[in-house]
C-alpha cells in the first residue's frame, strides 16, 4: 500500500503544516526559503525532526525508493525445457511483461514463438539456445546465459512418462540436469557484479517429498528422488547466503483452460485422491511475479500458486 503525506500524519499524530497559500513548504529554521523543496524531502526533514530515531522517515523513502525501482526493473530470465507445456506459457507471457527484458529459453530443439501472444509482446527478447545435453554446458551457452537475473526450471520427466523409461534417464533428468543448471546459471548470472541475489524457482510436483525417511503412498521412488532435488536445490542457495534465493513450486494437475479432457481430468482426480489442481496461465503468471519480485515463501504450493496467479491475472486484466 502505498503511504502518502496523509498517512503518515495519522500514524504519527502530526498534522502537516498548510501549504494551501503558497504552493511550497512554510519557511521555518527547518525550511529557509531561497529555492523550492520537494514534497518528500520536505516530509523526510520534517519527520526526521520530530522523531530522533527517524525510523518514520526511512520508511517513507524506502517506500518511495522501492516505487522507483519498481517502475524501472529489467530483468533477464532462462527458462528450461522451453518446449514443455508450461514454459511454452512462461515464455508467452513473459514476452508481454515489461520488467522482463530478455528471455533465454533452453531447449533440445529450436522453438517456436507461441501463439496468441499479447498486443504488448516483444518477440526480440526472446533467445533460443539449443541445448542438447543439460549436463554440459559449452561456453557458447555459457555466453548467452551471462548476466541472467533468474531461471525457472521446468524441465522434468513427468510421473506418468517415468514409468515407461529406465530409471536411471528418468534420475538423469529429473535431479542431475537440475543440479547442472543451477550451478551453471548461478555462475553466469551477475551476482558478482551485483547486489540483488540470482533467483532460482524449480517446478517440482506436490507429491514430491522431501523427508527421506517416509514412503510415499503415490509412486515412492519418483516422489522422493524429486524431494532429495528439492532438497538439494535448496542446500545450494543456503551455501550461498546473499548471492542466490531459492524456492519451490509444487503444483497438483496443471490443466489448459478451455480443454474438455484436462477438466475432466482434474474433476476425477480430485474425487478420487483429492489431487487439487491450477491452469497452466495460472501458474506461470505466479512463478513470473515470483521471480521478478521475490519469493514469497518456500514450497509455493498449489493454492498459494494459484492466489498469487490470480491476483496477478486480475491487476494485468
Amino acid at each position: 500500500m502505498q503511504t502518502g503525506a496523509g498517512d503518515l500524519g495519522h500514524l504519527t499524530g502530526l498534522v502537516r503544516p498548510n501549504k494551501a497559500h503558497s504552493g511550497h513548504p512554510p519557511t521555518s529554521v527547518l525550511f529557509p526559503p531561497p529555492e523550492p523543496v520537494t514534497e518528500d524531502a520536505y516530509l523526510y526533514k520534517y519527520l526526521q525532526h520530530c522523531f530522533f530515531s527517524g525510523s518514520y522517515a526511512a520508511l517513507y523513502l524506502h517506500q518511495k525508493e522501492t516505487e522507483s525501482q519498481s517502475q524501472h526493473l529489467t530483468m533477464k530470465l532462462v527458462i528450461s525445457g522451453a518446449t514443455g507445456f508450461v514454459a511454452t506459457e512462461l515464455i508467452r507471457q513473459s514476452l508481454s511483461n515489461s520488467s522482463i527484458t530478455s528471455v533465454v529459453a533452453l531447449a533440445r530443439r529450436p522453438i517456436t514463438v507461441p501463439d496468441n501472444l499479447g498486443p504488448e509482446a516483444d518477440t526480440s527478447k526472446l533467445k533460443t539456445v539449443v541445448l542438447e545435453d543439460f549436463s554440459k554446458y559449452p561456453d557458447d551457452v555459457r555466453k548467452q546465459l551471462e548476466n541472467a537475473d533468474a531461471c525457472i526450471w521446468t524441465l522434468a520427466i513427468t510421473p506418468s512418462k517415468s514409468k515407461s523409461m529406465p530409471w536411471d534417464e528418468v534420475y538423469r533428468v529429473c535431479h542431475e540436469y537440475t543440479m547442472a543448471g543451477l550451478k551453471t546459471t548461478f555462475e553466469s548470472s551477475k551476482v558478482a557484479s551485483e547486489s540483488t541475489p540470482f533467483r532460482f524457482l524449480y517446478m517440482s510436483g506436490i507429491a514430491a517429498e522431501r523427508d527421506q525417511t517416509k514412503t510415499p503412498r503415490f509412486m515412492p521412488k519418483y516422489s522422493l528422488m524429486r524431494g532429495e532435488t528439492e532438497n538439494q536445490v535448496l542446500a545450494f542457495a543456503s551455501s550461498h547466503p546473499g548471492k542466490i534465493e531459492a524456492t519451490v513450486a509444487k503444483p497438483g494437475l496443471i490443466t489448459q483452460p478451455g480443454s474438455i479432457h484436462h477438466w475432466l481430468r482434474s474433476t476425477l482426480l480430485w474425487y478420487v485422491i483429492s489431487l487439487p489442481s491450477i491452469s497452466v496461465v495460472e501458474i506461470a503468471a505466479a512463478m513470473l511475479d515470483q521471480v521478478v519480485n521475490g519469493f514469497e515463501k518456500d514450497p509455493l504450493m498449489n493454492e498459494d500458486l494459484v492466489r498469487i496467479g490470480q491476483r496477478v491475472l486480475h491487476e494485468s486484466s
